[in-house]
């Protein structure tokens, strides 16, 4: 297994990890809340994957989008 993405919002926090099974690859997502794991989800897919995670994260259902170069 290996650490994909890491997703930030406060004290919310989520991951993506990438696990191989010989042909086939899962996502695993974790979802924090004060550094606590709240849930921890397997998918098949890396987009549905990475949206559940960004999603997640969001504000209110809203996603919190910053630039690379930008200071929160």
């Amino acid at each position: 297994m290996e650490m994909y993405s890491e997703f930030f919002n406060g004290d919310r926090k989520s991951t993506m990890t990438r696990k191989e099974h010989g042909l086939m690859t899962s996502w695993i997502v974790e979802m924090y809340i004060n550094g606590r794991i709240v849930q921890k989800i397997t998918l098949s897919d890396e987009l549905k994957a990475k949206s559940l995670a960004e999603n997640f994260i969001s504000i209110d259902g809203q996603a919190v989008q910053t630039l690379l170069s930008e200071f929160v």
